[in-house]
């Protein structure tokens, strides 16, 4: 699929895809504009090896995705567009929000969806300020080494897991579960918690500095000072899988946070 698909006003577009392809490499990109909403099943995908814009979501398009995702290219989501997923997305470049300062971009991944990180190099970066939000329901994984890096502020009601390699979030509302078992994941720059928020259990965690929070233990239970804790925390925490455990079977390096 190439050039522009426009889906009008309070209009919904349903797509089974059967191996479909948006973009082809440099002959040109895929753009899907709203402000309908496009709902998808089936297989599709974005592969581009040469640095080619593949895919824009634009004009306040709504993409409820129900199958399954390969992006492989290089994908933007501008003016307002929301990717909501349900099935498999397995991201392996870039996924862009954003074309300049103002715009606003969202990505959904619902409960029992996959948002998968896996390439080693794959991002989710912002391109000039906005109002940019990545919403974990399901499962945001990392599970093939390297570096990855998600610069999107992320609000986490689910699971965020490294298996492999290095998972960095640049901002994050906690909650749910962020899980090292295998890898490093490392949450840096401004992590917000809810004031009046209790204390966290917290399973064998470290600051990435080297200044340890808590005793490793798979059972270390860290209260707030003060008791109500602040409605932000700067700075970089690392949760490290190679910590050891506390006993054999014991589950890898995590953080909980419970309310």
């Amino acid at each position: 699929m190439l050039g522009t698909s426009t889906i009008a006003t309070g209009t919904t577009a349903t797509v089974d895809f059967q191996s479909a392809q948006f973009g082809w490499y440099g002959d040109g990109n895929a753009v899907l504009t709203g402000p309908g909403t496009l709902a998808t099943s089936g297989v599709v995908s974005v592969t581009d090896w040469s640095n080619n814009l593949q895919l824009t979501l634009a004009g306040g398009i709504t993409w409820n995705s129900a199958g399954t995702v390969y992006d492989y290219g290089w994908t933007v989501l501008t003016g307002g567009a929301t990717w909501n997923n349900t099935g498999t997305i397995y991201d392996r470049y870039q996924i862009q929000f954003g074309t300049g300062a103002g715009d606003s971009a969202t990505i959904v991944n619902q409960a029992g969806a996959l948002f998968d990180m896996n390439s080693g190099n794959s991002g989710l970066a912002v391109n000039g300020a906005g109002t940019y939000s990545f919403v974990n329901a399901g499962t945001l994984l990392q599970d093939q080494g390297g570096t990855d890096r998600v610069y999107v502020p992320v609000t986490n009601t689910g699971l965020v897991k490294t298996t492999n390699g290095l998972l960095e979030i640049y901002g994050a509302n906690l909650g749910g579960t962020f899980q090292a078992a295998g890898g490093s994941l490392a949450l840096l720059g401004t992590s917000t918690i809810a004031t009046g928020t209790p204390r966290r259990s917290i399973s064998n965690p470290r600051r990435s500095a080297g200044t340890a929070m808590a005793t490793p233990s798979s059972t270390a239970r860290v209260p707030w000072t003060p008791a109500v804790p602040p409605a932000s925390t700067t700075g970089a925490v690392t949760f490290n899988s190679n910590w050891p455990a506390a006993s054999p079977g014991t589950a890898p390096a995590r953080c909980t946070t419970t309310a």
